[in-house]
């Protein structure tokens, strides 16, 4: 199970972590469209509350990292570049 934007060549994609919960969750981006391999970004750890300020919070502590504008920059993406 996992979730997923739809985009082909950029999506952010969460999966329960371990499986079979639905509070603990590993979060990635996968960049293809600038370049990046399937793996370079890997993955965040996230937990989600039971409301949505907590959901508000959880994607806050994600965007310094897995925002989509990030992927903008290429001197932005060279960190990734040698993972």
């Amino acid at each position: 199970m996992w979730y997923e934007t739809t985009d082909e060549k950029f999506h952010l994609q969460i999966n329960p972590h371990p499986l079979g919960q639905t509070t603990h969750y590993r979060a990635t981006v996968i960049a293809t469209r600038y370049g990046l391999s399937l793996d370079a970004v890997g993955f965040y750890d996230l937990t989600l509350g039971e409301n949505d300020d907590d959901l508000r919070q959880c994607a806050h502590c994600l965007q310094p990292t897995l925002s989509r504008s990030n992927f903008k920059s290429k001197e932005w993406r060279k960190r990734f570049d040698s993972q």
